[in-house]
This record gives structure tokens, C-alpha cells and sequence, in this order.
């Protein structure tokens, strides 16, 4: 019954954020230009922005295959990036389930037992977040928004992030330290006491920084589409530390298909409280459109 209560949370809650997003940026296409989209440049933008998405099948496919072999399992890279690849389009399917039981049928079809699926893709979930933290909050630093003082309690109380954001980013990093623990005591947890070979501690860090790849590859994308579709643009990294950090919110909120909406407004939030303005929604709708193809 709780299982379900939460099931339809999350579908009320990513009809929300789709709905919301969708009026936001409706009503704000009254004031901000959303023809760029259209245009030759901003097409190609999206193009080059869709490349740098596509690049994540194959560098977490690399990351797959390490973790599986760390567990005894050895599997094709071709094969694992094919599996991924076909997948993500159940990401589109509200509850982010779709891909997780697809995923599994392609992965025992191909040879890969069960235990060594669910321990790996634990480790990449685990990952994956922790991956988004650092390379985030170290993106918002690097891009300048650790001298933002968010208010508190009043117009001249506050304080600045880039503490917070280091502090963050460091805890992260301790936790990928001590992911293998980590791991270990969920998997045990979900098995429910079955015996399950989890990745060791070289193989997780081989992925970690894999998962860092995947968004130093998007930044290059970010840099491109940003370029082209505002006339002054943020800096890559603050674009693309906010779109991890909004990821981040996206993937725990199951219910918005593949985060959309969710994702968006919180991208837009993390980017307002950088200073910056409304201006940039054709940039966050042209992300969307590159992530999606």
C-alpha cells in the first residue's frame, strides 16, 4: 500500500513539474525571445550539444564493463554501450522503471547473471550521484558562484556559498571513498542476505571518474549551445554544474519523465539564485531538446 501511496506521489508530482514548466515557459516566451531556437545556429548548437550527450553511452558503458569485471563477470563494451544505448528511451516512461527492467532483460539475455547486474548497477546509481555533487558544486566554484551570498532571514543577513559548496564537494569525495562499504551494506540490505559480489575499490573509482568525464564532455556541448542561443553567455561550467545539480533532483523524483520539468525548474532556480535571469530559458529548452535526441 506504501509502495503504491509513493508510486502515485511521484506521478503527481512529475505532472506537476511537467505542467508547471510548461506554463512558466509559456508565459515568459512573452518577454524572452524564443526564436533563436529555430534558427540555423541555434540548430547546430543543439546538434553538437545532442554529440556531447550521445558520449555518455559509451564512457558509462567503459564504466559498466570495469564493474561487471571487478565482479567476475566479462562482458563486450560494444554490447554493454548497445544494451545502454536502447534503454535510455525507457527513461521517457513515467516511474524510471521501464529502463531498469529493460536493461535487465537485454543484460540476461546477453549472458549477465542477475546478482552481478543488480551489484553494478547499485554502484553506478551510488556513483552517479555522487559524481553529479562533485563535479557541481566544483563547476559553481569554478564558475564564479562561490562569491553568491544567498539571504537569510532578511535583505543584509547571509552568507556565501563557496564554504557550503567546498564542504559538499568534499563530503562527496569522502563517500566515494568509502563506496565499496557503502554499497556493500545496500546491496545487503535489497538481497535481503543473498550473497552478492560487489565491485571493488579500483573499479568503482575507475567509474567515478568516468561519470566526471560524462560531464566534462556535456560542458564542451554547454559551451557550444550557450554560445550560439544567448548573447552573453554564462560561464560553461556554471551551466553545466547547475544542470547536474538539477540532475540530481531529477533522477530522485521518478515521476517526471526523465526529469522534465523537474530538472528545468530547478536548473532555472540554482541559475536565479547565481544572478542570473529568465533570459536564459532557451538555452534550458535547447538543452532539453539536445539531451532528448
Amino acid at each position: 500500500m506504501k509502495r503504491r501511496l509513493l508510486h502515485l506521489l511521484n506521478i503527481l508530482v512529475g505532472v506537476v513539474a511537467v505542467g508547471g514548466f510548461a506554463l512558466y515557459a509559456i508565459r515568459m516566451a512573452k518577454t524572452v525571445d524564443m526564436r533563436h531556437l529555430a534558427e540555423g545556429p541555434a540548430v547546430l548548437g543543439i546538434a553538437a550539444m545532442a554529440v556531447a550527450s550521445a558520449l555518455i553511452i559509451p564512457i558509462s558503458a567503459f564504466a559498466w564493463k570495469h564493474l561487471l569485471d571487478s565482479c567476475g563477470v566479462h562482458a563486450h563494451w560494444g554490447g554493454l554501450a548497445r544494451i545502454m544505448g536502447v534503454t535510455q528511451l525507457g527513461k521517457y516512461l513515467p516511474g524510471n522503471i521501464a529502463q531498469h527492467i529493460g536493461r535487465l532483460g537485454m543484460s540476461v539475455k546477453a549472458g549477465i547473471p542477475s546478482l552481478p547486474f543488480a551489484s553494478t548497477v547499485l554502484s553506478e546509481t551510488v556513483l552517479a550521484i555522487l559524481a553529479a555533487v562533485v563535479f557541481g558544486t566544483l563547476a559553481c566554484v569554478a564558475g564564479g558562484m562561490g562569491s553568491v551570498t544567498l539571504p537569510l532571514g532578511g535583505p543584509t543577513s547571509g552568507f556565501a556559498t563557496l564554504p557550503l559548496l567546498l564542504a559538499v564537494a568534499a563530503a562527496a569525495l569522502l563517500a566515494v571513498l568509502a563506496s565499496a562499504r557503502l554499497i556493500r551494506m545496500i546491496a545487503r540490505r535489497r538481497m535481503r542476505g543473498e550473497t552478492i559480489a560487489v565491485p571493488g575499490t579500483r573499479a568503482l573509482l575507475l567509474a567515478f571518474i568516468c561519470y566526471i568525464t560524462n560531464y566534462v564532455a556535456l560542458s564542451a556541448g554547454v559551451a557550444v549551445l550557450s554560445g550560439v542561443l544567448l548573447p552573453d553567455p554564462p560561464s560553461a561550467w556554471v551551466l553545466t554544474g547547475a544542470f547536474a545539480l538539477s540532475w540530481i533532483l531529477g533522477f530522485l523524483l521518478p515521476g517526471a519523465p526523465a526529469g522534465l520539468g523537474v530538472r528545468e525548474a530547478a536548473m532555472l532556480g540554482i541559475l536565479q539564485a547565481a544572478g542570473y535571469g529568465a533570459d536564459l530559458l532557451p538555452f534550458v529548452i535547447g538543452l532539453r531538446v539536445a539531451t532528448t535526441l
